[in-house]
Formats: C-alpha cells, sequence, structure tokens
C-alpha cells in the first residue's frame, strides 16, 4: 500500500505546471522522478507501471484545460515510456519473487540485482557476448536467480551449502590499437580512458557447484557487495 500511495503522490508533480511551466517545471519533474525511482525499483513492476499511466493520464487533462504546452506534453510522455521500459525490468523481479514464494522462501529476505548470466563460460572478455540478461536475489543463507533462456524462464534457488567456492574472478584481453578520431577533441569517447592499458580488464563472480560453475556479470562494486552478504556468517 504504501508504495501504492508514492506512486500516486509523485504522480501529482505534473499539477505543478498550474505554478511554474517550461524548463523550471521539466527540470523539478526530472528530479521527482528520480527519486520516486530510487524509492521503487526493485519493488515490482506495477508501482512504475502505474506512475507511467497516472502522468500521462494527468498531463492529458492539463493540455485539455490548455494549462500545459507541447513541450511539456512531449517530455511526459517521453518520461511515462521510459518508465513502461523500466517497468520491463522490473517484471524479471516479479517473476524470481513469485518463483521464491512458491518454493516457501520469503522474497522479502532477499536482495536484489539485475546483471547477466554467464552458464559458467566466462572466462575472458571475449566471452561477454554470451551473456543473457538475469535477476540475482541473495542472502547470508542462498542465492536464486532467473534468467530467460531459449527455451523460456529458468529460475533456481542454491543453498549456500551447495556452494563449494565463490569469489570475483578478473579477466581480461590484450587492448588493440586505437586511433583517436579529431571529433573526440569535442566529444571524447569512453574509450580514451583505457589507451593507457596493455589490456582491458573486468570481474565476474564466479559460484562453483558440485557439478558445475555458474558466472554472473555486473559492475564490479555489485559483484562485491553481493560476496560480502555471501560471507556473512551471522
Amino acid at each position: 500500500m504504501k508504495n501504492y500511495l508514492i506512486s500516486i503522490i509523485f504522480s501529482l508533480i505534473i499539477y505543478l505546471q498550474f505554478l511554474i511551466r517550461g524548463w523550471p517545471f521539466i527540470g523539478i519533474s526530472i528530479l521527482s522522478m528520480i527519486i520516486f525511482y530510487n524509492l521503487n525499483k526493485k519493488k515490482g513492476s506495477i508501482y512504475f507501471t502505474l506512475f507511467s499511466a497516472l502522468i500521462l493520464i494527468n498531463q492529458v487533462i492539463m493540455y485539455i484545460l490548455k494549462t500545459s504546452s507541447l513541450l511539456e506534453f512531449i517530455f511526459i510522455i517521453i518520461s511515462a515510456l521510459i518508465f513502461f521500459v523500466a517497468a520491463s525490468d522490473e517484471k524479471k523481479v516479479d517473476i524470481l519473487k513469485k518463483y521464491l514464494k512458491e518454493n516457501s522462501e520469503d522474497p522479502k529476505k532477499f536482495k536484489y540485482d539485475l546483471c547477466f548470466f554467464g552458464m559458467g563460460e566466462i572466462d575472458n572478455l571475449e566471452n561477454m557476448k554470451n551473456l543473457s540478461q538475469a535477476v540475482l536475489a541473495y542472502n547470508k543463507d542462498k542465492i536464486a536467480y532467473n534468467v530467460k533462456l531459449i527455451t523460456g524462464e529458468y529460475s533456481r534457488i542454491i543453498s549456500k551449502k551447495e556452494i563449494e567456492d565463490y569469489g570475483l574472478i578478473r579477466v581480461k584481453k590484450s587492448q588493440e590499437p586505437y586511433y583517436p578520431k579529431l571529433w573526440e577533441m569535442v566529444w571524447p569517447s569512453p574509450r580514451l580512458r583505457t589507451l593507457h592499458k596493455p589490456y582491458l580488464e573486468t570481474f565476474i563472480l564466479a559460484i562453483q557447484l558440485k557439478d558445475e560453475r555458474i558466472t554472473f556479470y555486473e559492475e564490479p562494486k555489485i559483484l562485491y557487495k553481493i560476496t560480502k552478504e555471501l560471507d556473512d556468517k551471522n
């Protein structure tokens, strides 16, 4: 109920157009939407879907009342589409939470992160193209994940007792020659940050089970957070 109320309250930002218009309204709206996103991420897709629908409905009302310009109308449409896309990612979390419930687990006792699943195939950066988007749930006792494979949705719960070993593994490959373009002097490319390095490298989370190894890829700080949770002995 709390998150439903948050969705409804934040959708009322549209009516701020009675007081301010144009770019000031857009700036305040963006700030409000960032706050709303952080309050509701990994809580369920319904909240993003509800928010998207409400801001569209409220904006149509404002436009009919001639209290909104075309610029503001376009901005709200784009914002609603962004939250619809975010809701599709949240649906993956919903699927895993449902699976946990069906297997007598309390979804509220898990933390969730979106990541990429490699089925143990990641041992160098060349294999990064063989990844599938996944949702990983974890606490100090178990991990669970959901990934969409060719055969359909696949979910699994793994007890910490089944895990023989886990940790972060560094993967890298040789840096190929790269010659900066003239336009990059004005609009720098992300690749400029790695030109001085002989290797490109990142980290994967590898979990060794009795008969297989599964791997996950995300930002190192997220993978480190997951390993710290698994390290918890309390």
